[in-house]
């Protein structure tokens, strides 16, 4: 899996919401500079608002204070949420809330913590389980050999995810961002190793001579 940086507020790299190429990012502060019509009349003065060059497209996405947290921005334009990119094995009904997740993310991080344990619901179901309970189900992926053991250590976060994102006032917002976050990265590592590592040792196996198929999996003694 590509590492991928999500554009964060000040970061001096990540990867360009419009052209999506890891690149340097320069920063520059509009406020106090006057909105203009086309007669050259000033109407309105910018407050509050950053604006980021990519240094790979030379295109700029604009930031905004989010209400009273001036030190906390937001971005507005392009009109992109935060995440990483689906995983391209990711089935089409789990990468419906995943995008709307990343659509919602930086309005409420909250929201589209709620959206991605919904589509970490509907991939359980698709790797065979019921869906009824993440946890019981990543375990029983684990004890299937469809996922590695030590994705179990993300377990925890998915229940933080489950039972916090969606009842207020019991984690801090800096903490929902991070879970929210990592959460993106938690069902692309479902997909790649419970969907696209199957895919290609299938793959593979489709490739091998038949004749020599049968000893796939005996080992030496």
């Amino acid at each position: 899996m590509d590492t991928y940086k999500p554009p964060k507020h000040k970061a001096s790299a990540f990867n360009c919401p419009i052209c999506n190429a890891y690149a340097q990012m320069k920063w520059f502060d509009l406020s106090g500079i006057e909105a203009k019509n086309r007669g050259g009349r000033a109407f309105a003065t910018i407050n509050n608002i950053v604006a980021c060059r990519c240094s790979h497209c030379l295109s700029h996405s604009l930031w905004k204070a989010n209400g009273d947290q001036v030190r906390k921005y937001i971005m507005i334009y392009p009109p992109v949420g935060g995440g990483v990119p689906p995983h391209q094995s990711m089935p089409e009904n789990v990468k419906l809330d995943f995008e709307e997740a990343r659509k919602v993310f930086n309005l409420s991080p909250r929201g589209s913590a709620a959206l991605l344990r919904l589509a970490l619901q509907k991939m359980m179901i698709h790797l065979g389980e019921d869906g009824t309970n993440i946890h019981a189900n990543l375990k029983s992926l684990v004890q299937k050999d469809i996922l590695p053991s030590r994705i179990l250590k993300a377990i925890d976060m998915t229940r933080i995810v489950g039972n916090e994102s969606v009842h207020p006032g019991r984690m801090l917002d800096e903490d929902r961002d991070a879970v929210a976050e990592h959460l993106f990265l938690f069902l692309n590592l479902v997909v790649e190793k419970g969907i696209a590592e199957q895919e290609l040792i299938d793959e593979m196996y489709a490739k091998t001579p038949e004749g020599k198929r049968v000893n796939i999996g005996e080992t030496d003694e």
